[in-house]
């Protein structure tokens, strides 16, 4: 062997790497100052300890863990493929949380006179590599389930615009036409990270949307009140239901027409949404209600598990939505305005 300096005893117990040894009965014979610190315990407090014991008193259940030690001790390294949790006392710095993931190498160190075999542990901290599993995880659940939501809606607006629509090129056009406003909060909320949007925020969408030369005809005034992704995905398509019937048969269908849209917190903690038409001389209500009013007056109101009221004055529309607060999340978050003022 050549000669060199080299003290194995001084690399042990200075190495970054969570090194200790135990023997055939499992007691730390020694250990160094990362795998203590890792374990979140007192390096005085763990040589002639059963490592088995230590383990336990950080809430780790080491059934795995002693077979691991058993197959060790046969003559062949192993080691654990799957992360363990381990609830420390303490993390290595005060910012650090208790809880943490390791994973356990074992290598069998061969017996002499004076002694029996031992094993030389390592660990090493798997938490990122966990917590990144977990993230990925649970990213592609929370995707499965917004695609779904988002499947299950398009499969309403099909089944109810089929059982209004004269034709195959009615529905198309009508059906085309609701997609893209549906695709079009999609997008919004796909950019704002799925934290919801606001009321105003969803308003402006769709009138952007639809292109409305009388948009300076539509007033917005309320606080911004944020909807979660699903219920800010159904009330889209109530205000685009709203917005192109408004085009079609009510207040942006005549000259004078304006539309008041207003929301606000009631007293008893709910929220109330209005929308307003005025402008018209002998509006009536429909004989028979098609899909638009369906989703304001019957698939909103279920969803938000509101109440609506819903009147055909002669002059216009007036229709207004009562939900609970647990819908909406007060926040402050930047207004699309400035884009509204430009698009007029």
């Amino acid at each position: 062997m050549p000669d060199n300096d080299f003290d194995f005893q001084d690399i042990f117990f200075s190495t970054l790497a969570p090194l200790a040894v135990v023997d055939d009965t499992y007691r730390v014979v020694c250990n160094n100052h990362a795998f203590a610190a890792l374990l979140g315990e007192s390096e005085d407090t763990i040589v002639g300890t059963s490592v088995i014991a230590i383990f336990k008193r950080n809430g780790v259940r080491c059934d795995q863990i002693e077979d691991l030690f058993d197959g060790a001790l046969d003559g062949k390294g192993a080691s654990m493929v799957q992360p363990f949790h381990v609830m420390r006392a303490k993390g290595e710095t005060d910012d650090e949380p208790r809880g943490i993931w390791l994973r356990m190498e074992c290598m069998w160190i061969p017996a002499k006179e004076k002694r029996g075999p031992m094993l030389l542990l390592r660990l090493s901290n798997a938490t990122n590599e966990v917590r990144a599993i977990e993230s990925r995880e649970s990213f592609a659940e929370e995707l499965q389930h917004r695609i779904g939501n988002v499947l299950t809606l398009a499969q309403i607006i099909a089944r109810k615009t089929a059982r209004t629509s004269i034709d195959m090129r009615a529905f198309v056009r009508a059906y085309e036409r609701r997609i893209r406003a549906l695709g079009r909060t999609h997008t919004f909320l796909s950019k704002e990270d799925w934290d919801g949007m606001t009321i105003k925020q969803i308003l402006e969408t769709q009138i952007l949307l639809q292109n409305h030369s009388r948009a300076d005809s539509i007033t917005l005034e309320g606080l911004p009140w944020r909807l979660s992704v699903l219920h800010a995905q159904t009330f889209a398509m109530a205000v685009h239901e709203l917005l192109a019937n408004a085009a079609a048969f009510g207040a942006l269908s005549v000259p004078d027409g304006r539309i008041a849209i207003s929301w606000e917190r009631t007293e008893n903690g709910s929220y109330h949404f209005e929308w307003i038409e005025s402008g018209l001389t002998d509006l009536r209500e429909p004989e028979q209600h098609g899909f638009g009013m369906q989703m304001i007056c019957q698939l909103l109101p279920g969803q938000l598990e509101g109440k609506v009221h819903c009147d055909f004055t002669p002059t216009g529309l007036h229709y207004g939505l009562d939900v609970h607060e647990d819908v909406t999340v007060p926040v402050s978050l930047p207004l699309l305005q400035p884009h509204l003022q430009q698009a007029r």
